[in-house]
């Protein structure tokens, strides 16, 4: 881009700015949810229930039935 052609393009194709009022239309929390974003959301939703009720259930086993999973093989013939 030489012999002024940098030049000739910028007056071509001037920059405009595009100030902040012009987004003033996005929504940023839509009034409506797609069905594949509700499934989306109930998916995770769901497996993070899931996860919290594992996570209480180990924490309220009782400490001997954590253990029952470890059996001694050699008193057991």
């Amino acid at each position: 881009m030489d012999n002024g052609a940098y030049a000739s393009y910028r007056a071509q194709n001037p920059t405009t700015n595009i100030f902040i009022t012009t987004y003033e239309k996005v929504a940023f929390f839509p009034d409506e949810l797609t069905k594949e974003e509700i499934i989306v959301l109930g998916f995770f939703v769901s497996i993070s229930l899931y996860a919290i009720f594992k996570i209480i259930h180990r924490i309220k086993k009782k400490p001997t039935q954590r253990n029952e999973k470890l059996i001694d093989f050699d008193t057991h013939t």
